[in-house]
């Protein structure tokens, strides 16, 4: 059954027993089930295109927002396309499609702090993001793609901490998609390396 949100985490991997990632996707996916579809995908480049690019075909959502593990909450605004994507067509650098101060107010509002990115990283996370958006670029949806790093859990970041950043960022998105003019195609374009706020 096809839903608004297709929402994303990663398995574990590495060191990381639990993803955070997932974990607070998931959880997400039970408190808004009729709205938002959770999926995990692998750790493994085409691996997880490969699945992304399925939930994208299958369900056809209006909002796509993938998450991964990073250090802290940060907004990814920009994917680069990886090496191992260079049989690949697709533009080197896409930008992500959303009211960008719109998800930092309600990041920062639960979280305390949130950091605006410009460099997503150059590993799975990235790749992830850059085959979303060139999905988007060529089959006109999800209106809506972004990709957000959450921080490990830890006593201060609690999976349900995390899962209601994610399902308050999904909330807004929702209630306010008919409210004004959806963003429009996203640009390929150059930026600082990295934006703090």
């Amino acid at each position: 059954m096809s839903k608004a949100v297709l929402l994303t985490g990663f398995e574990p991997f590495g060191e990381f027993l639990v993803n955070s990632s997932w974990e607070a996707s998931h959880l997400v996916g039970r408190q808004l089930a009729t709205q938002v579809l959770a999926r995990r995908l692998p750790v493994d480049y085409l691996p997880a295109r490969a699945k992304l690019i399925q939930y994208l075909m299958r369900h056809k959502p209006v909002v796509c927002l993938c998450t991964g593990l990073g250090s802290a909450f940060a907004i990814e605004r920009v994917a680069r396309k990886p090496a191992q994507f260079s049989a690949i067509q697709g533009s080197g650098l896409l930008e992500g499609a959303w009211p960008w101060p719109e998800m930092e107010s309600h990041v920062r509002h639960a979280a305390g702090s949130v950091s605006i990115s410009y460099d997503a990283g150059a590993y799975v996370c990235e790749s992830t993001y850059w085959s979303l958006l060139a999905f988007r670029r060529q089959f006109g949806y999800p209106v809506y793609a972004a990709f957000l790093h959450v921080p490990p859990l830890s006593s201060d970041s609690t999976v349900e901490l995390i899962a209601t950043v994610v399902r308050n960022v999904i909330q807004a998105r929702l209630e306010n998609t008919n409210a004004g003019a959806p963003p429009g195609r996203p640009n390929p374009g150059s930026g600082p390396t990295r934006a703090a706020t």
